[in-house]
């Protein structure tokens, strides 16, 4: 198969190439891109039967390649290092993936996977949930408008570490250290954010598991998060935050 892999890291594009010949060597590569526009345009002059597909670029992401190329004559596989949620939303859709750093054993089952794989007519419907899904989790961009007694905020879904129920009010913390006490209960916030990676870890703590740095299995369950804050995890919310966080 004519192969193009597409990351915006020459470390990463060099990695790749030198493992897909070491352990993949009836793969041609035909070529390398390293941005949105550059991938485009190979694409459609190589006419590659498989790309290796970087999520994050810097021009954009390797959805925004998918909106404008014939996905009907292609064959992908996503690669990425990135968090459990964009994992997620490949996963929704049943498409392939690599974490970096990749395996040589899961690179060489997924390439596999790819030679057996007779691309589907149900294949638009297939990148259509991912980009639903992609679109749902890409939480960095969007805001939410947070009221207190004195002043109306305008603050990033993404940079919300965690909610806590006060009474009928909840404490919202984001980053810069800001804390914003707001007159709705914790359930409504929940409804609002939950798809956008936060989940309840207790009846009193609403968290963005973007923000999420460790978990001590220690008293009972703890999270741990980029600010420094730590919240407890109920026996029986245990399970649901690992599964998300291990992005299954």
């Amino acid at each position: 198969m004519k192969t193009l892999i597409i990351d915006d890291e020459k470390q990463a594009v060099s990695a790749l190439k030198a493992d897909i010949k070491r352990h993949c060597g009836d793969l041609e590569i035909v070529g390398e891109a390293y941005s949105v526009k550059d991938a485009i345009a190979r694409i459609k002059a190589l006419e590659p039967d498989l790309i290796f597909l970087d999520i994050q670029l810097t021009d954009g992401t390797g959805f925004d390649i998918l909106d404008v190329i014939d996905k009907r004559k292609l064959k992908v596989i996503f690669t990425t290092a990135y968090s459990q949620f964009a994992i997620k939303a490949i996963k929704f859709s049943a498409l392939d993936y690599l974490l970096k750093p990749i395996d040589a054993e899961e690179l060489i089952e997924a390439v596999k996977r790819a030679k057996e794989y007779t691309i589907p007519q149900q294949v638009p419907e297939q990148y259509e949930v991912l980009k639903q899904q992609s679109d749902l989790l890409q939480a960095g961009e969007k805001k939410i408008v947070l009221k207190d007694s004195k002043s109306i905020y305008f603050v990033k879904v993404a940079d919300i570490i965690r909610c806590e129920a006060n009474g009928s009010y909840t404490d919202v913390y984001a980053v810069d250290s800001v804390k914003i006490i707001i007159s709705k209960p914790l359930k409504e916030l929940e409804s609002m954010l939950e798809p956008y990676g936060f989940v309840r870890t207790h009846h009193s703590h609403l968290v963005n598991l973007h923000q999420a740095k460790r978990v001590d299995k220690a008293d009972g369950g703890t999270l741990h998060f980029n600010d420094g804050s730590s919240v407890p995890i109920s026996q029986r919310k245990w399970e649901q935050v690992i599964q998300l966080l291990a992005g299954e």
